[in-house]
C-alpha cells in the first residue's frame, strides 16, 4: 500500500529539489502480488543512503585521502559549482569544501559527497561536518537530500557527535516525526542512539501515539519504536539478561497499550494495521499474546477489509497453532467458496494454506471436495446432483489462486489424491473457463 506524500505545502525552492531528486530509500509503493492484491500493509523500507553507491574514487581500501585546498579557480562559480564540474578529476575531501558543508548537503550531487565522506574520512572530516551542520540542523534534517547526511551523522558519528545531535531533538521529536524527511531521522536516531537515552527519547510520545499512528509520517517512527525496542528486548533474553529484556520491552508498553485499546478500528487503518503487523511480528510473548486476544474478537470483520486481512494473514504467520485453527474454524463455519471469491478474503485463505500445518491444510482440501447446489452454493442433500466446490472455484478470478497454492503446498494424502482426480476428470471442461486455465497449466506442468 502506497502512501502518499506530505500534504503540508513546501517552498518552491524544495518542491523543486523534489522533482530533481532520485534518493533511493523513500517509501515507494508495494507491486501487487498477482495483479490483484490491494495495497501493502507491508510497511515499506525507510532511511536509505540517500544518493548512490559509496566509493573512495582513488582504490584505497581504508577512504583515507591526504587533502589538497583547492582554491576555487574561477571566483565566479561557487565551490559547489566547480565540485561538480570537476569531481572526477581528483580527490576531494570535507576539507577542500569547509565553510560550504550546508550548501553541499542542500544539493544532491553534494549531498552524497558528504555521504562518502561520513562513511570514509577520518574524524577529523566529520568534525568539519558537525561542526557546520549542527547549527544548521532544524532545516537540514527535512531537506530532501539533507536529511541524509544527518541520517549518515547517526551512522558514522563518533558518540559525542551523537550526543549532540540527540540534545538538538529533545523535544521535537512529535513533530520530526511528522515531517516527510524528519521522519527519517527520527527512525535513525531510534536505531543508533546510545540505549541510555531511548527512555527519554520515547517519553515525548506519550499521549502522542495514535496521532502518529494516524499521521502518514508518524506511522512509520511508531514502527521503528516497536522494531528496535523489541529486537533489543529479544537479544538481551539470548544473553539471559532478563532484566535488561523486560526494561526494553516495557519502554513500549504504553504503545501497545494504545494500540490494543483501539486495535478494531486501527486493524481497518491504512496505517494502523501497518503499526499492528509490527506487533504481532515483533513484540515479546506477553503483548503479542495480548493482541491476538483482541484480534480473535473481531476477526470475521477483518476477514473483508482491505486493510484488516492483512492483519489477518500475519496472525497466520505469527501467531500459534490455535489462532491458525481459529481462521480455519472461520472459513469452514463462514464458507471456504464464498470467502475464497472475495478479493481480501481470498488472500487470507491462501495465507492459511501457507501458514497451517499438514492437518488444516487438508481439512481445507475436504472443503474443496464437498458438493453444492451451483446455483445456491449450498451444500446439496446425499443424492442430490451437484459440482463440487474446487470446479466453481477455478473458474473465479480470486478464488483460482487459492486452488494453485493448495496444489502448491499440501502434502500428498487422500485427500490430494481426490483432488487431482477431480480436476482432471473435468480438464477438458475446464479449458473453456479463463481463469481455470491456469490450473489445467498447473496439472500439466
Amino acid at each position: 500500500m502506497g502512501e502518499s506524500k506530505s500534504g503540508a505545502a513546501e517552498p518552491q525552492q524544495q518542491r523543486q529539489k523534489q522533482r530533481q531528486a532520485t534518493t533511493p530509500g523513500g517509501r515507494g509503493r508495494e507491486k501487487n502480488g498477482k495483479g490483484r492484491r490491494n495495497g501493502g500493509a507491508t510497511p515499506a523500507r525507510r532511511g536509505g543512503g540517500g544518493g548512490g553507491g559509496i566509493g573512495n574514487g582513488n582504490g584505497n581500501n581504508n577512504g583515507e585521502i591526504k587533502s589538497q585546498t583547492i582554491v576555487n579557480p574561477n571566483p565566479n562559480t561557487s565551490l559547489l559549482e566547480d565540485y561538480k564540474a570537476k569531481k572526477n578529476n581528483r580527490d576531494w575531501t570535507v576539507n577542500d569544501v569547509k565553510g560550504h558543508v550546508v550548501e553541499f548537503c542542500q544539493d544532491q550531487n553534494g549531498s552524497r559527497f558528504i555521504q562518502q565522506r561520513l562513511e570514509l574520512g577520518d574524524d577529523n572530516e566529520k568534525e568539519i561536518v558537525v561542526t557546520e551542520v549542527l547549527p544548521e540542523v532544524e532545516q537540514l534534517r527535512n531537506d530532501v537530500f539533507g536529511n541524509y547526511v544527518v541520517q549518515k551523522l547517526w551512522g558514522f558519528g563518533t558518540e559525542k557527535m551523537k550526543k549532540d545531535l540527540r540534545d538538538t531533538m529533545i523535544g521535537e521529536i512529535v513533530q520530526l516525526s511528522m515531517q516527510m524527511y524528519g521522519c527519517r531521522v527520527v527512525q535513525k536516531c531510534l536505531e543508533c542512539v546510545d540505549e541510555s537515552d531511548l527512555p527519554k527519547l520515547l517519553s515525548e510520545f506519550q499521549n502522542n501515539v495514535l496521532s502518529l499512528i494516524h499521521d502518514q509520517n508518524g506511522n512509520h517512527v511508531i514502527q521503528k519504536c516497536i522494531e528496535v525496542m523489541s529486537l533489543k528486548a529479544k537479544a538481551a533474553r539470548e544473553e539471559n539478561e532478563e532484566i535488561k529484556a523486560l526494561f526494553f520491552s516495557e519502554q513500549i508498553d504504553f504503545v501497545v497499550g494504545d494500540v490494543l485499546d483501539n486495535l478494531s478500528t486501527l486493524a481497518c487503518h491504512p496505517y494502523g494495521c501497518r503499526v499492528l503487523q509490527r506487533v504481532l511480528e515483533f513484540c515479546v510473548e506477553n503483548q503479542k499474546s495480548m493482541a491476538l486476544e483482541k484480534i480473535s474478537q473481531c476477526l470475521r470483520t477483518l476477514f473483508d477489509d482491505q486493510y484488516g486481512n492483512y492483519v489477518i494473514q500475519h496472525v497466520l504467520q505469527f501467531g500459534r497453532v490455535k489462532d491458525r485453527d481459529m481462521v480455519l474454524e472461520m472459513v469452514v463455519k463462514n464458507g471456504l467458496l464464498k470467502l475464497s471469491r472475495q478479493k481480501f478474503a481470498s488472500n487470507v485463505v491462501e495465507k492459511l494454506l501457507k501458514y497451517g500445518n499438514a492437518g488444516q491444510r487438508i481439512s481445507i482440501v475436504r472443503e474443496m471436495l464437498r458438493i453444492v447446489n451451483e446455483k445456491t452454493d449450498s451444500f446439496v442433500e446425499d443424492g442430490e446432483v451437484g459440482t463440487s466446490v474446487v470446479l466453481l472455484m477455478v473458474r473465479d478470478p480470486y478464488a483460482n489462486y487459492v486452488v494453485q497454492t493448495t496444489l502448491d503446498v499440501v502434502p500428498d494424502s487422500e485427500e490430494k489424491i481426490g483432488l487431482l482426480k477431480e480436476l482432471n476428470a473435468h480438464s477438458t471442461e475446464l479449458k473453456n473457463y479463463t481463469f481455470a486455465k491456469h490450473i489445467i497449466t498447473k496439472l500439466d506442468s
